[in-house]
Order: structure tokens, then C-alpha cells, then sequence
């Protein structure tokens, strides 16, 4: 009776139907480790450690925080993503305009649909939202009791946001998503309060603050409509 060395059992490496017949049992071969992988979609934090030069490009040692230093490695200074100054110590005002360029970027992600609307909700407070427009000159016009406020032009909602808040190319053949420019509005919303009780049946009322409501249209587009775009 022909015997199999408990190393191959473990490693399923016999073909037992060929051994059955009588072929030879294969010998015993070491087991190829995967290659670990990174996502690259997961960000990592990091410590900058050195820097150098290759061939004219700047490169950069990094030690990524939480991990052994066996994985420190060289990388291209432009793969190094830096946290926003406005994250860490921006003003309210700043603040408020990194979130909402950042979620707007967020929504202008490619869909099925041709057009879809857009609703983002950021919260802010009142002072805050109110200097924003006052500095951004937008016009407002009633609509349903409330007040809601849209940029007078292109070139007045860069100069609140950033160059290009209102498009992402999505990929490297120039495909595009974008706001469709007359349907931006934003407005001011007071949120609903909060209602709780005390362990003596008290009910408490606390306010929940205010949040900045901002709507549009998207649209998509390819190379060929995006110096129709850029040109608005």
C-alpha cells in the first residue's frame, strides 16, 4: 500500500486518483508565498523620513504610523497626499468651504442617469454661513418662505470656492461630471430639535444648530464637451 508523507496530505498536494493507478507520488515542493499587496484605495498615515533625487524627481522615504519599519519604502514625492491646513487649525469660514467643495466633488461621481439632482447637507454655524454670503456677493430670491441664494456668475463662485469646485474629470480620457451651473442654490437650514426627558418624565428641548443645504442639477460630458465647459 503506497503511503502519502503527512507534508503533502497538509499541503493537497496529491492527486489521489494518480495515485490510485499507481503514478508516482510527486515530491515534496516548498510552498510559494503571496506577495503582499497594498490597496490602492486606503490611505495611510505616514512620516516623511528623507528625500532624494533621482533622475530630476524628487523621491521620498516614508514610514507608515502603526507599522513595522521593514515596510518603510522610497516613493515619488507626488504620491504624498497632505492633510488640508483648513482640516487642522482652517477658520470656521475656511472650514466651511473645504467641506462643502469637498462634498460637492464627492456627488460628482459618473451615474446611469444622464441628469440627477443633488441635495448636500453640511453643518455650519449660523455666523459662519452668513459671512460666506456676504463675502460671495450671491444674489438671493425667495422660494417657498425661505431665502435661497445663488452665485451671480462662474466667475463669482470661483472666487468663494476654488477654480474648479463645480467639475471632476474622472478619468484620463477627460470624461467628465459637472454642476449644472443655473440649477446651484444654496440656503440655510435650522435643524429640528432634539426632544429628551429627564429620569423625572422632564422633557428637555435642545437645539441641533443649523446646516447649510446645497442643490444642483449634475451633468456628464466627454473630451470634446470640455472646453465647452471650461470656457463657461
Amino acid at each position: 500500500m503506497s503511503q502519502v508523507p503527512m507534508e503533502l496530505r497538509r499541503s493537497k498536494a496529491v492527486d489521489y486518483l494518480q495515485l490510485h493507478r499507481g503514478t508516482a507520488v510527486p515530491e515534496l515542493t516548498e510552498k510559494k508565498q503571496p506577495k503582499p499587496t497594498w490597496s490602492t484605495k486606503k490611505f495611510f498615515k505616514l512620516e516623511v523620513i528623507d528625500s532624494r533625487l533621482v533622475d530630476g524627481r524628487r523621491e521620498v522615504l516614508v514610514h507608515y504610523q502603526g507599522w513595522d519599519r521593514t515596510y518603510d519604502e522610497w516613493r515619488s514625492e507626488s504620491d504624498i497626499l497632505d492633510t488640508p491646513a483648513e482640516v487642522i487649525t482652517g477658520s470656521g469660514l475656511s472650514h466651511f468651504v473645504f467641506q462643502a467643495t469637498t462634498a460637492i466633488k464627492e456627488k460628482l461621481a459618473p451615474v446611469r442617469k444622464q441628469n440627477s439632482e443633488v441635495t448636500i447637507s453640511i453643518p455650519v454655524q449660523k455666523d459662519v454661513f452668513d459671512t460666506f454670503i456676504e463675502d460671495s456677493e450671491l444674489r438671493v430670491e425667495k422660494s417657498h418662505g425661505k431665502d435661497v441664494f445663488r452665485f451671480p456668475d462662474v466667475a463669482a463662485s470661483k472666487a468663494a470656492f476654488s477654480p474648479n469646485w463645480w467639475y471632476r474629470i474622472c478619468n484620463t480620457a477627460l470624461d467628465f461630471v459637472a454642476v449644472h451651473f443655473d440649477t446651484f442654490q444654496i440656503w440655510l437650514k435650522e435643524r429640528l430639535p432634539l426632544i429628551e426627558y429627564t429620569t423625572d418624565g422632564e422633557e428637555v428641548v435642545r437645539h441641533r444648530g443649523f446646516e447649510a443645504q446645497i442643490r444642483f442639477v449634475k451633468v456628464k460630458g466627454n473630451r470634446y464637451d470640455l472646453n465647452r465647459l471650461l470656457g463657461e
